[in-house]
């Protein structure tokens, strides 16, 4: 069940789409989890460490990679 989205790319009916709006959603809870937990921790750490700009970068890209799963889940039937 977990590799349904990619056997069923091809052809693309409701069963289909629902099963890969179910992976966007994984994928949009996972990232932004990983945001909760960078944001505050970039935050704790000084500024100017390497560990803060880790922090940092970890947290601009989940964002980011949760607001394009956020889009596509909005977008779909």
């Amino acid at each position: 069940m977990l590799f349904e989205p990619f056997t069923c790319l091809i052809s693309l009916n409701i069963i289909c789409m629902e099963a890969i709006v179910h992976v966007l959603l994984y994928i949009h809870i996972a990232f932004g989890s990983l945001a909760l937990l960078a944001g505050p921790a970039s935050l704790l750490v000084a500024k100017g460490q390497k560990l803060h700009r880790f922090f940092g970068q970890v947290f601009a890209y989940s964002m980011i990679l949760n607001g394009v799963a956020a889009l596509i889940i909005s977008m779909s039937p």
